[in-house]
């Protein structure tokens, strides 16, 4: 009995000593379920993130849809909307994709679970197999224990290799995780400036409503109001359109000490009197000159490179050009008189065949400069159309682009041989800035002295405020542009006094249409001074009139206009001295 207890007390030792070992190199782990139900598991998270995935290609579908719209937009409320879409979108895919990581995560977590749950069962089976193997006689047989039992450590090198394989697999999985860790990183902060800047742009949005609201609250309608602004601008332009036809000279009256004049350069007005007879004028001085653009192109320059000299940090690129365009005329006075007018005339043409119609430049001039111009035209036609939409048709005559249509001719009439082939030499070439289509104005000579106009001097509400567009600056162009009869043409007013300035005032005041110079003798009562804000061109932005009761703003173009209306109406010095430009000095004879 003794003898066959002792060999069975030694395997028990054997045994133990060997098992205590496993325990120290690989820890028992006990788990909560089985290597099955970690696989369902993880099949319930793979289609969870199936899901998430489709979810996302949407959520980057409607962002890509957002990008386009911000690019397209036309105007600021609309690109600042479009861009605050944008971020909700952008917001949208990174949740998305946080959540995607983080599903991810799960998924490489429970891989790395079922991977480990493999290792431990891979160390049980080889230990099983060790000790059922035929010659495991061979280990307890042999004198020293603990160098079998390293030996046989998983038994054979299939079964090491086979470990060691799951085990350069979790440190794999780990990796993948720390690395889904810091893509989470950097989309929180990418989160962070992006609710901050969706909350900026949110803020713009409440402020134009609020304005909006306010409008409506003191006028009872904004677009009423704005076409009382309208209105009101668009009557002292026509006003002093019609009104300023005196004829003979100007300006030629002897100035005495203790009086007031204007005097300048340039005629911005649609007609000036020159050399005994009228002629026309130079235009609104804003965008490229395209007397300018004559000269620099005869200088050497290329079209591009005249477009970013008056078009500051825009750049040329190709666009998708819709192939017709719907254009709208007057028949019999398509160049001369713009629509709405009875039995105007609505019609699709190609875009191509619309451009060789134009006829801003004459076909003799250089041929980069003619370039520039139909990449400036295509732009603004682009823009004003919004591409070739059938409600936007765009007109035939100055107020849009001058286009000789031939009224009841064929499609052989409508262009040019010249124009359309410098059309297809810039072909879907449009001008962008910031990724934006521009606003691409031009005139005939904008230079009056120190050349073109910044966009908000010419085109502003009654105080000289206007909105600002970055590529429409004030550029010198006096290096290259050509010189015309107006470009250094100098004239004066003749001398008046601050009454007279005071009667000027009234005298437009008179008019119920003219509610700002009404707005202004109730505010100033008796003029005593008046002071300028100028553009880097040197046309006058606003003038400050100060009285007895207080001071107020008034565009330049504004107090030309009832000064123009004035001096038309009741040409108080017996000459019919105009303000002839923006491009003026205000000064006393000493």
């Amino acid at each position: 009995m003794y003898a066959i207890i002792k060999p069975a007390q030694k395997l028990l030792t054997s045994f133990v000593i060997i098992f205590t070992l496993l325990a120290i190199m690989h820890p028992v782990v006990l788990y909560a379920r089985t290597a099955d139900e970690i696989t369902q598991e993880k099949t319930e998270k793979q289609k969870e993130l199936d899901a998430l995935n489709a979810d996302l290609k949407k959520a980057e579908q409607t962002l890509k849809s957002n990008i386009y719209k911000k690019s397209s937009s036309l105007n600021e409320i609309d690109r600042i909307k479009a861009e605050l879409a944008e971020i909700e979108s952008q917001l949208e895919v990174n949740k998305l994709t946080q959540a995607q990581l983080e599903k991810e995560i799960g998924l490489k977590s429970l891989e790395k679970e079922e991977t480990e749950r493999l290792q431990d069962i891979q160390i049980a089976t080889s230990y099983i197999s060790w000790k059922t193997q035929d010659d495991t006689t061979l280990v307890l047989g042999g004198n020293d224990v603990l160098k079998n039992a390293i030996y046989y450590d998983y038994v054979t090198e299939v079964s090491k290799n086979s470990i060691k394989g799951l085990t350069s697999e979790l440190e794999t999985l780990t990796k993948s995780n720390e690395e889904y860790k810091v893509q989470i990183d950097k989309l929180a902060t990418d989160n962070t400036e992006l609710t901050a800047r969706k909350a900026s742009l949110e803020k713009q949005i409440s402020q134009i409503d609020s304005n909006i609201a306010s409008a409506k609250s003191s006028v009872g309608n904004i677009k009423q109001k704005i076409s009382l602004i309208s209105a009101e601008q668009q009557a002292l332009q026509n006003l002093e359109k019609q009104a300023t036809k005196g004829d003979g000279p100007a300006g030629t009256l002897d100035i005495t000490s203790g009086q007031f004049y204007f005097s300048g350069q340039g005629c911005d007005r649609e007609k000036c009197y020159k050399d005994e007879e009228w002629k026309m004028g130079q235009g609104h001085g804003v965008g490229m000159s395209q007397y300018g653009a004559k000269g620099y192109a005869n200088a050497g320059w290329s079209a591009e490179q005249i477009l970013k000299l008056y078009y500051t940090g825009v750049e040329v690129v190709d666009y998708p050009i819709n192939t017709h365009i719907w254009i709208i005329y007057c028949p019999g006075e398509a160049t001369t008189k713009t629509p709405p007018c009875p039995n105007s005339v609505k019609k699709r043409v190609g875009f191509d065949d619309y451009l060789g119609g134009l006829g801003e430049m004459p076909e003799s001039w250089p041929l980069e400069a003619r370039k520039a111009q139909l990449i400036g035209a295509r732009t603004y036609a682009v823009n004003y159309t919004n591409n070739g939409s059938e409600d936007r048709p765009i007109c035939l005559t100055q107020s849009c682009q001058v286009n000789y249509l031939k009224d009841g001719g064929n499609d052989n009439d409508f262009f040019h041989d010249g124009d359309l082939d410098v059309t297809l030499q810039t072909k879907n070439k449009v001008i962008k800035h910031n990724g934006n289509l521009i606003t691409a104005v031009y005139s005939s000579d904008n230079n009056q002295g120190m050349g073109t106009a910044n966009n908000d001097t010419v085109w502003s509400n009654v105080y000289g405020q206007g909105t600002v567009y970055a590529y429409l600056r004030s550029v010198n162009d006096n290096q290259h542009a050509e010189k015309t009869h107006w470009t250094n043409w100098q004239w004066r007013t003749n001398g008046y006094s601050m009454g007279q300035i005071n009667d000027m005032v009234k005298h437009a005041a008179s008019n119920p249409a003219n509610t700002h110079s009404i707005r202004t003798v109730n505010t100033v009562g008796n003029i005593s001074s008046l002071s300028f804000a100028k553009d880097p061109s040197g046309r006058v932005k606003f003038v400050t009139l100060q009285g007895d009761k207080g001071s107020i703003n008034m565009a330049g173009w504004y107090f030309k206009a009832i000064w123009n209306t004035w001096i038309s109406e009741k040409s108080p010095s017996g000459q019919y001295d105009y303000i002839n430009s923006l491009t003026w000095n205000f000064q006393k004879k000493e």
